[in-house]
């Protein structure tokens, strides 16, 4: 049997000790899970720091990661083919009147983004060029504006389609289907939260508010953005009527966001479609090089006897890290008279083969022959 140089608690603590203390020093998450693996991978004789390559390149192979460059995509030609200023002038017939009107519309238009893109990335990269230099113009704070705009882009990896669902459901394999469905109410209950603590900060700084807007630029905003809001449903209800899987909705998001912006709205040229591919590949380089990496680190600790070592140590239980119970505890409380029989048989590794023996002595049971190794065993010290 081969040695093992570290054990499960020091192979757990050295992954995450080096994987916080590179994010201290500001190195990139993804570059951060691949090193965390380095020192464990070099110190076990049984692994090589090639396997490091081989497993990130592997968790590649996945056929429902291909929903992550399609999506960002989808994202992209939003940006590009006039969408999302669609999208913006409804958000400000809709919500320009309430306190922070340019705050209440970054979030307001974070949920219609998350409900097409399903990428926080893409959310937080495409909102953050249009609001944050507005928000500050006028006269809003910088931390503030920086701040509303990254937790609003979180919006779109709770409400579907999300690309985090789409990996997850994939790795623990659970519908992703019922994983959007569970994901649209607690997505709208976060963004009325974020757009009540935009309407406080409001009141207090006493940002600016427009002016209502009428129901003729309403209805004119929202026939012009109509197209761009059925995609959530076509995306969400083709999944759930098995018309196409989780993937395959990503690239039919694809398809749906060129004809927009191409065919419909009429926006988007051979040089912005250039641009939307390259950007997309940027992004999904980054997102699929943390995807293989932390795929790494995985396995390091899940790897023979790290993992066996943590869960003896650890047990799951109800949702929370807690002991494994024994399951004659509660017979053992509730009923005092019977906690001596029950310890002396948990005690008593040869109960049932005594029992058949005393049966087969007493000549209440057939006579097979018993073992004589056996028969020795149960009858105890002379």
């Amino acid at each position: 049997m081969s040695s093992v140089a570290l054990t499960p608690g020091v192979a757990a603590l050295v992954l995450f000790c080096v994987f916080f203390a590179l994010l201290v020093v500001r190195v990139p998450v993804a570059f951060a899970l691949g090193l965390a693996c380095l020192p464990v991978v070099i110190t076990e004789p049984r692994l090589s720091p090639m396997m490091l390559f081989n497993e990130t390149f592997k968790a590649y192979n996945s056929f429902i990661l291909l929903a992550v460059p399609f999506f960002l995509l989808t994202a992209n030609l939003m940006n590009v083919g006039g969408i999302t200023e669609r999208l913006v002038r409804l958000s400000r017939t809709m919500v320009g009147n309430f306190p922070g009107a340019l705050a209440q519309i970054n979030v307001l238009l974070s949920v219609f983004f998350a409900g097409i893109s399903g990428s926080s990335t893409a959310d937080a990269a495409s909102q953050s060029k249009i609001f944050i230099e507005a928000q500050v113009k006028e006269g809003y704070g910088l931390s503030f504006s920086i701040a509303i705009t990254a937790v609003s882009a979180v919006l779109a990896v709770i409400i579907p389609p999300s690309i985090l669902m789409i990996v997850w459901g994939g790795v623990i394999s659970t519908s992703i289907g019922a994983m959007y469905l569970a994901g649209i109410l607690p997505g709208l209950l976060i963004a009325a939260a974020q757009m009540a603590t935009v309407h406080v900060y409001a009141k207090i700084y006493d940002y600016p508010v427009y002016p209502r807007a009428t129901l003729k630029e309403f209805f004119t905003s929202a026939w012009q953005s109509l197209p761009a809001l059925f995609t959530p449903f076509i995306i969400v209800g083709g999944i759930l009527l098995g018309w196409f899987t989780a993937t395959e909705s990503a690239a039919v998001a694809v398809i749906y966001a060129a004809m927009l912006s191409i065919f419909i709205y009429r926006e988007m040229d051979v040089k912005q479609l250039y641009h939307a591919f390259a950007e997309t590949g940027r992004l999904a380089s980054v997102a699929l090089f943390c995807v293989g990496t932390a795929a790494r680190q995985r396995d390091d600790l899940g790897n023979g006897h790290h993992r066996s070592g943590l869960f003896h140590r650890v047990r799951l239980s109800r949702g929370g890290l807690l002991p494994r119970r024994d399951p004659g505890d509660h017979h053992r409380r509730h009923h005092p008279a019977a906690a001596g029989r029950i310890g002396a048989h948990a005690s008593d590794p040869f109960r049932h083969h005594r029992h058949r023996v005393a049966r087969l002595r007493s000549g209440h049971a057939s006579l097979r022959p018993v073992p004589d190794d056996l028969l020795r065993g149960c009858q105890g010290p002379s």
